[in-house]
């Protein structure tokens, strides 16, 4: 069964994390907190979901206000690593309008490599529910499941390269753009259904063209929309 992406949605507007992971990704609870200080200042993490000793935890800012800086959110990082090494913390400000979620990438021999996802409340956050679809589980996995194997399927939901959340970005850039020339269609589903095949068939037209594979025109795109404009409707 496919994440609900409308019930996540909600999850994450509400900041109801431990609905998030423990109903729609089938995660279990998990309410144990830390606490780390940072320049004198405390942070706490509250625990909100577990699977296999791999814990969830939220971060929220030390007296109020904003998130903490990215350099912040390394140290803390780190700090928890000390306690608890396989772990994902949601950073979150106090207004509960902003959300950072931050895995780091740890190798034997090599630098920590933070990966980190934004989300603004109202967002589509099409790219975050594809990462929290990716470490979804069915209740008959469960006891088939081990760290190690959470741990994977977490690296390959979160470990995205800076180029590739880059595409994903710019990607929903345009399709929120191209969504808002559309008429006629009143069903917002649909909607979304639609503008995401056809940005699909213009990126596959796109890397065709590139091949020269179509007339053997390497901007065929751009020739055809030359010509539609120069007929007229």
């Amino acid at each position: 069964m496919l994440l609900d992406g409308n019930q996540a949605r909600q999850c994450l507007n509400r900041f109801d994390f431990a609905r998030l992971f423990v109903e729609e990704l089938g995660w279990d609870h998990y309410r144990q907190s830390l606490r780390v200080t940072i320049d004198q200042r405390d942070f706490t993490l509250e625990g909100v979901a577990a699977l296999c000793g791999f814990a969830v935890l939220v971060c929220r800012p030390a007296g109020g206000g904003a998130l903490p800086a990215y350099t912040e959110r390394q140290r803390i990082d780190r700090e928890v690593t000390k306690q608890l090494y396989e772990h994902l913390i949601i950073f979150v400000d106090a207004d509960r309008q902003r959300q950072e979620w931050q895995w780091v990438r740890r190798e034997s021999g090599r630098p920590p490599r933070p990966r980190t996802f934004t989300y603004r409340v109202g967002d589509r956050a099409d790219l975050l529910l594809q990462r929290l679809d990716g470490i979804r589980v069915d209740l008959k996995e469960l006891a088939e499941l081990g760290l190690p194997d959470v741990t994977q399927r977490v690296r390959a939901s979160f470990d995205l390269e800076p180029v590739t959340r880059a595409f994903y970005r710019r990607f929903e850039t345009e399709r929120a753009a191209f969504a808002k020339f559309l008429s006629g269609i009143p069903d917002d589903g649909l909607q979304r259904w639609y503008v995401s095949v056809m940005l699909n068939r213009l990126m596959f037209i796109y890397f065709v063209q590139q091949k020269g594979f179509l007339a053997g025109d390497r901007d065929y795109l751009t020739t055809k929309l030359t010509e539609s404009r120069e007929r007229g409707p």
